[in-house]
């Protein structure tokens, strides 16, 4: 079943229902505060549609060692964990964590979308 995971030490679902789009506001909102938490979600229910996230997390973790969690298990399971039609909104107002996220989940999602056109590794571009 499709849902939408907040991920956040502080802010709650309730906040977020009028910046959710119409096609995402029917889907069910769960929010988790830790790392553990959002891995359980996960590994439970499967990859959400759609991720919201702040930053620091009530374990002392981020929510970017969520983001690194998600796309092992999606390399691990050959780009079918996360979903196609995946979307994500970062809104910590930290700079620096916001950046990091933003990075790495763009930068991902952008080589799958190139490795699955191509059929190519990155690997395979460069010369032995």
């Amino acid at each position: 079943m499709d849902y939408i995971l907040l991920i956040d030490a502080n802010r709650d679902a309730a906040t977020l229902t009028d910046e959710l789009s119409p096609e995402l506001a029917e889907l069910p909102l769960l929010t988790v505060r830790d790392f553990r938490d959002a891995v359980n979600t996960m590994s439970e229910r499967g990859c959400p549609v759609a991720l919201r996230l702040g930053y620091r997390l009530a374990d002392r973790t981020t929510t970017l060692d969520v983001v690194n969690w998600m796309i092992l298990r999606d390399l691990r399971a050959d780009y079918r964990f996360i979903p196609e039609d995946f979307r994500f909104h970062v809104h910590t107002e930290e700079a620096e964590g916001r950046r990091r996220i933003l990075g790495k989940l763009m930068a991902y999602l952008q080589y799958r979308r190139w490795d699955q056109e191509t059929g190519m590794l990155v690997h395979d571009l460069c010369p032995g």
